[in-house]
């Protein structure tokens, strides 16, 4: 019996996760890229150069552990067939703007209470400088009644200010916001495929401990997963695509 062909579309997530592997830099937060005693500016530029992009992505591979077979052949077939893990791949995958952007609508969906809860126009639009119109339009518009759940997953303290802090430091609070929502993919991808955890928190130069991400962000359940594969595809047409 001739055994079947591989469906293409299927091996896309997987050859897309062996492109990360085998040529990290391109995707690695450039302080993640550092090699003693050049830093990460350093080897991303000699990295562009032909003759020195295979040996420095190697020796990249080597010090953030990504030799050998990283992920057991029981990932790589659910980053093949599952929406929910190849959302996890897009996380550790996509360029950082994107990730970004996702990382943005995460963090409005989950605060969402909180600017429902605000009763100043100054703090309303200081929320909404800090997350883009787009996201703080999911977050009025959209979350409280298609994603309500993920607000449980919203460990500050109540008296944050992660959304209002003063004008003079909006560039902290766009910093501060992205970092939720970060925190938020980051545990999507430690609920859904823990084995490529530790090449997300590389490629974003983020702290391999769980403790202070979890102080801000709950765990996800398989609730929260659900919802937010399902935000990911409404809100972002180019992975929707992907995830399948």
């Amino acid at each position: 019996m001739t055994a079947a062909a591989p469906d293409i579309k299927a091996l896309g997530p997987a050859i897309r996760f062996a492109d990360a592997i085998l040529r990290p830099i391109g995707r690695m937060d450039v302080d993640a890229l550092a090699i003693a005693p050049l830093p990460g500016s350093d080897i991303r530029a000699l990295s562009s150069h032909p003759a020195f992009a295979a040996p420095i992505n190697r020796a990249v591979r080597e010090r953030l552990r990504l030799t050998g077979n990283p992920v057991s052949r029981a990932t790589v077939d659910r980053l093949m067939t599952q929406p929910k893990s190849r959302l996890a791949l897009l996380f550790a995958t996509e360029r950082a703007i994107e990730v970004d952007r996702a990382s943005m609508i995460l963090a409005a969906t989950v605060l969402h209470k909180r600017i429902a809860g605000m009763l100043l126009k100054s703090d309303r639009i200081a929320a909404q400088k800090a997350l883009g119109s787009d996201a703080f339009a999911v977050a009025v518009h959209e979350a409280p009644f298609m994603h309500a759940s993920l607000a449980e997953l919203d460990r500050l303290p109540a008296e944050s200010d992660i959304l209002t802090t003063p004008p003079d430091a909006a560039q902290g609070r766009v910093d501060a916001v992205n970092r939720f929502g970060l925190h938020v993919a980051l545990n999507y991808v430690e609920a859904v495929e823990p084995e490529i955890l530790p090449f997300v928190l590389a490629r974003l130069h983020a702290d391999a401990a769980p403790a202070g991400r979890r102080d801000a962000v709950a765990a996800l359940q398989p609730g929260h997963v659900d919802h937010i594969v399902k935000l990911m595809r409404r809100r972002l047409p180019s992975w929707s695509a992907i995830i399948g």
